[in-house]
């Protein structure tokens, strides 16, 4: 049986993409986004990239979240269609 650490390990650099849920400081009700990462074996980094968006990243509803109550999660999870590979 593999160890947990590699099973978790396997999945977060198969992961391309996770979600990012935050605490929207107005409602306090979950904000949940998208997001690519990296993982450098001790920190999640999430870029704020240069693409087009309505806002300016400042005024990002997600950063705007962070500044005002730090408490956050990042989910990394691995789905497949194929249910034959669930462990149980």
């Amino acid at each position: 049986m593999q160890s947990n650490n590699f099973f978790i390990q396997e999945i977060i650099n198969r992961a391309r993409v996770a979600r990012l849920s935050t605490i929207d400081y107005e409602k306090q009700i979950p904000h949940i986004v998208p997001v690519v990462f990296a993982f450098d074996g001790h920190h999640y980094f999430i870029p704020l990239d240069n693409k087009r968006k309505k806002e300016t990243v400042e005024k990002l509803k997600r950063v705007r979240n962070i500044q005002h109550c730090p408490n956050a999660t990042l989910l990394i999870d691995e789905y497949d269609e194929d249910w034959s590979k669930l462990l149980l």
